[in-house]
């Protein structure tokens, strides 16, 4: 025994101090009590319908949304009947392709090519062997 009867006591709840035996004779008691001081928010609440007689496809085909006026536009812009439409849609598509190809060509010119080492007013670089060496290499 210690001096102070506060380093003597034993924290735990009485749930954490019960030996295995009763736990294998009364069921899973031993793992609920530890628990059942722990906080409400740590643990989540769910709502189960267990009735779930209704069917998402029959709620969406009971609602029925209608607008003429969006539906004559949306007609109208799928059907083509003239030529000046046919060459606006392709000009409109051609213009997106150049504008893709454009931001593609702007990316690429930011990367940077590797650095291949110095050249001197625009003249290739010296082999870095010489050549008496590359011909000795050879003839052995």
């Amino acid at each position: 025994m210690s001096e102070r009867y506060v380093d003597d006591a034993d924290w735990a709840t009485a749930a954490e101090q019960s030996s295995e035996d009763d736990e294998a004779q009364e069921g899973n008691v031993l793992a609920s009590q530890e628990h059942a001081s722990d906080a409400a928010e740590h643990t989540a609440v769910h709502v189960v319908d267990d009735a779930d007689d209704s069917d998402l496809d029959e709620d969406l085909d009971d609602i029925d949304i209608t607008d003429p006026e969006a539906d004559a536009i949306v007609n109208d812009a799928l059907e083509i009947d003239e030529t000046s439409e046919a060459e606006a849609a392709a000009e409109v598509l051609n213009d997106a392709l150049a504008e893709e190809e454009a931001e593609e060509a702007a990316e690429a010119a930011d990367e940077v090519t590797p650095y291949d080492g110095p050249d001197v007013n625009g003249e290739p670089d010296a082999p870095v062997l010489d050549e008496e060496f590359v011909d000795e290499v050879q003839a052995a």
